[in-house]
């Protein structure tokens, strides 16, 4: 049997401190607000220690233990081999939620509401007894209750921030790469014409029942011409295309044709054959951009799709669902 190259370490001493926390959390806030609040005159040093001071000391506290539950790892990074792996766009969430529940103790994948919740408790905790003492003295009855629930809320909310957002020394492998940015670049791309069977292509690996992943992207083939070429593209943040790739495959009679389009060139580069300098060609697709930038999906995609039925009816063989797929995206062919 293979060894695992992960050791976890006891969380006993993390999960102890965390349920003594969460009972002094409750106590203190509960004791807090059924002697502070609602009563004249309103002691403003001890509402300052009491429910902004106490909830800053919880966050920090809490913020420590997650922190450290999550340094409970020793990794020893194997020799991974990568496998191609395939997906459909509407399969990438679950695929990621899976992952990150099967590796909770392994990968940083903090919400961002996550570290936003405690500092909004704070501020409620705080606001809370001025709003109760001038605006609604009705509530001061529910005091107790409300003051130990958000303080008990700080204290675990800031530990599971630090404890599913923070890294560890096996994050970096283990943590899920921009799948979801390249998920919804293929739901993108999926609506230009002529794009057929859209998949979600991750480097694959497993070792020890372990699984990591890298280097998404987006693999698409162009209708009628499945066998014969494929566009592959790749996202570095939603709502944006990084780079695209545009390959048709070599014939008996003519040599392959690339097309590389970069968001830092803004232009499509062609290369032929073993040609390794390649040069600029003209975007096919009618455009008031002339440089497409990275928001331009649809448009980046358009031409590439474009560039590859002119290519094909110049060199391959006359084609009318070629034909119809350019008049479709607005390109003129004599």
């Amino acid at each position: 049997m293979t060894e695992s190259p992960i050791r976890y370490r006891s969380l006993n001493l993390v999960t102890g401190a965390l349920v003594v926390g969460t009972a002094l959390s409750l106590l203190s806030g509960y004791w807090a607000g059924s002697t502070y609040v609602g009563y004249e005159p309103m002691d403003f040093m001890a509402i300052l220690l009491w429910f902004l001071g106490i909830p800053v000391l919880a966050t920090l506290i809490g913020a420590f233990l997650g922190w450290k539950g999550k340094q409970a790892v020793e990794y020893s990074s194997p020799e991974w081999k990568f496998e191609p792996v395939q997906l459909k766009p509407e399969e990438c969430k679950s695929f990621a939620r899976k992952h990150n529940r099967n590796h909770a103790r392994l990968v940083a994948s903090g919400n961002f509401w996550f570290f936003f919740i405690p500092v909004l408790l704070i501020l409620a905790m705080f606001g809370l007894p001025l709003w109760m003492q001038y605006e609604a003295s009705w509530l001061a009855q529910y005091a107790a209750l409300l003051e130990a629930a958000m303080l008990t809320l700080v204290y675990l909310t800031s530990f599971a921030a630090m404890y599913f957002g923070s890294a560890n020394s096996a994050s970096e492998d283990f943590t899920m790469p921009l799948i979801r940015e390249a998920a919804w670049l293929a739901r993108k791309q999926s609506k230009v014409p002529g794009i057929s069977h859209i998949r979600v292509v991750v480097d694959a690996a497993e070792f020890a029942g372990l699984h990591i992943y890298r280097n998404p992207r987006v693999i698409a083939r162009i209708s009628g011409h499945e066998k014969d070429a494929y566009i592959e593209s790749w996202s570095e943040e939603v709502g944006a295309i990084a780079k695209l790739l545009c390959r048709l495959y070599p014939s008996d009679t003519s040599p392959q044709v690339i097309w590389w389009w970069f968001s830092g060139d803004r232009h499509f580069r062609k290369y032929v054959g073993d040609d390794k300098g390649g040069y600029y060609v003209r975007n096919p697709i009618p455009s008031r951009i002339k440089e497409l930038g990275v928001k331009d999906v649809e448009l980046v995609t358009k031409n590439s799709v474009g560039l590859f039925l002119l290519e094909w009816l110049r060199i391959r063989r006359d084609s009318e669902a070629a034909r119809e797929t350019l008049s479709t995206l607005g390109i003129a062919v004599e």
